[in-house]
């Protein structure tokens, strides 16, 4: 029953107090889905109608409502789910979001990664998990980078599961949507170690669905039990018999050392990246403005004198009339006048030195945001070279990080199916460890690289070599290090190239035709005799050894 006041208030404020109430609802609604669930406008479409400094109160009171919520500063659900929708959308339709993304994942991830386990049978059961074809939508060659970098930087984690057969141990590898974990069970005593992930949805059939996830590392440890799980959980480990399942989480950009979600890169920068692609789409229309009406005429007479010379300058084009008769003057040409026409060139010009200037500022807030310096974004005619320069070490720092992080989480993932297979396929293996290699970070300089090496074989190696205070073997070694260096930055595999098994010792009368092959190319002139004579020397070296000096 409302009180007397309020039907006071109604009486004499209804229709303000009703638009109030609409107004704050709406703005509230879309505060807490965030600020592109609703386009922004949209948003003010609906709320043009209310006074401004109202609108300035309510968000003022929605903001500091918030700051005085308990928990304020903790990883909340919906904020966490907010800061991934608005990334999400940066990804999809902002150009400088996606760059910064994707030259992340270019540099950081790869395109080349070689993962290799210690353990030789371990290294087969590897193969076959990796190039399966029931694993091709997350590990395929032209997917990979996406799927696991560029969703991982968007959304600031990725859920990978892995179901293993009970009767071979075989292992596939599944993505969960990011959106869909919505609380991490941690372990009661150590809230750094995730038990169980909690995953909300909705399946194709619409039902409605919560599982617990088991996380992989408490899965092999046997901690599961440890759970505080609320009666009635649906585990997804106990579902089927025939299937082991656990999650591994991929966390990126940690921003609560209380929390195990990671963070979108996007997050912090957003409301910058944002206001960088308002200002281009200013200026694209200021430019079209002032590319559309850059002339003046100014008529002696009347409304009927000026009706008069815009239908000589209209064109004659139309429904009914498919013949043009009165042409646009080509570009740069002179518009006839008389007394009676006063023509006025309008000013071409479009501030475009300040909006430079502006648009920089702007850039380089969002650019450094997502971590990364502007020249690398194409504007590198704003700064110095000494500056670029400069820069380009904590770049490759970070990049380098990056990549560590990477083989760091495909060094889990190698745990994980290998340690499926010896639960519940029978094999056994002495390491579960693996090497992985990616790209490059820096373009080696390989002219510059040759000739620095030939320096070194020229004045040290080779001298050292001859008169026996180098052995042979070391020799080698160095060679085989020097090769493996230049293979490294061709991208090339150079394990199997200069690896010890594919570089042995010659066999029996291969010695004999690698010199006679170097004394032809030496009569040839393919060689000089200082490059014939550092060859033969590891040869000579052997012989004296022998006791055949010759």
């Amino acid at each position: 029953m409302p009180t007397l006041r309020e039907r006071f208030t109604d009486l004499l404020l209804g229709d303000e107090r009703r638009k109030l109430q609409q107004s704050a609802q709406l703005l509230y609604s879309a505060y807490l889905e965030g600020p592109f669930h609703l386009p922004p406008d949209q948003l003010v479409a609906q709320l043009r109608e209310q006074d401004s400094a109202l609108l300035y109160d309510l968000v003022q009171s929605l903001y500091w409502e918030q700051l005085g919520t308990p928990g304020y500063a903790q990883d909340l659900t919906a904020e966490r789910n907010r800061a991934i929708d608005e990334s999400r959308r940066l990804w999809k339709y902002n150009p400088l979001a996606q760059w910064m993304i994707e030259i992340h994942t270019n540099y950081g991830f790869g395109e080349n990664i070689v993962i290799t386990p210690e353990d030789e049978v371990a290294a087969e059961v590897w193969e076959e998990f990796w190039s399966a074809e029931r694993n091709q939508a997350v590990l395929a060659a032209d997917k990979i980078a996406d799927k696991l970098s560029n969703w991982l930087l968007v959304d600031g984690d990725r859920f990978l599961a892995f179901f293993a057969s009970t009767v071979d141990g075989e292992t596939t590898v599944r993505r969960i949507n990011t959106k869909q974990i919505v609380e991490i069970v941690t372990d009661p005593d150590d809230d750094s170690k995730p038990l169980f992930y909690k995953r909300q949805w909705t399946t194709k059939k619409g039902d409605q669905r919560t599982w617990y996830y088991p996380d992989w590392e408490a899965y092999f440890r046997g901690d599961l039990e440890r759970a505080e799980l609320p009666r009635g959980a649906v585990r997804a480990d106990e579902q089927n018999r025939g299937t082991a399942v656990c999650v591994l989480d991929i966390s990126f950009n940690n921003k609560d050392e209380d929390s195990l979600f990671g963070w979108p890169l996007l997050g912090a920068g957003s409301p910058w990246i944002r206001a960088q692609k308002r200002f281009m789409e200013d200026r694209l229309a200021v430019s079209a403005a002032k590319a559309m009406y850059v002339r003046r005429a100014k008529v002696s007479g009347g409304s009927r004198a000026v009706d008069h010379v815009i239908a000589n300058l209209r064109s004659t084009l139309s429904a009914t009339q498919s013949t043009e008769t009165n042409p646009r003057a080509v570009a740069g040409s002179t518009l006839v006048e008389n007394q009676a026409v006063d023509t006025t060139d309008l000013p071409m010009t479009t501030g475009a030195s300040d909006a430079k200037i502006d648009h920089e500022a702007f850039a380089w807030m969002a650019l450094l945001s997502g971590r990364i310096f502007p020249h690398w974004a194409g504007m590198g005619d704003a700064y110095r070279l000494a500056t670029a320069t400069a820069m380009e070490g904590p770049l490759q720092r970070q990049f380098s990080r990056y990549q560590v992080f990477w083989s760091a989480q495909f060094r889990k993932i190698v745990r994980i199916v290998l340690q499926m297979k010896e639960q519940y396929g029978g094999a056994h293996f002495s390491s579960y460890e693996a090497e992985v290699s990616t790209d490059k970070l820096v373009e080696v300089d390989l002219d510059g690289m040759s000739q620095a090496l030939g320096r070194v074989f020229e004045t040290i190696i080779n001298p050292m070599s001859e008169i026996g205070a180098i052995p042979s073997e070391i020799v080698k070694g160095i060679l085989q290090a020097a090769l493996r260096t230049i293979l490294q930055a061709l991208g090339v595999d150079a394990e199997e190239v200069v690896g010890d098994k594919a570089w042995g010792e010659p066999q029996e009368g291969e010695l004999e035709e690698a010199i006679a092959l170097a004394l032809q190319n030496w009569r040839d002139g393919k060689v000089s005799a200082d490059d014939l004579v550092a060859f033969l020397a590891p040869s000579r070296l052997e012989g004296g050894r022998d006791g055949n000096t010759s």
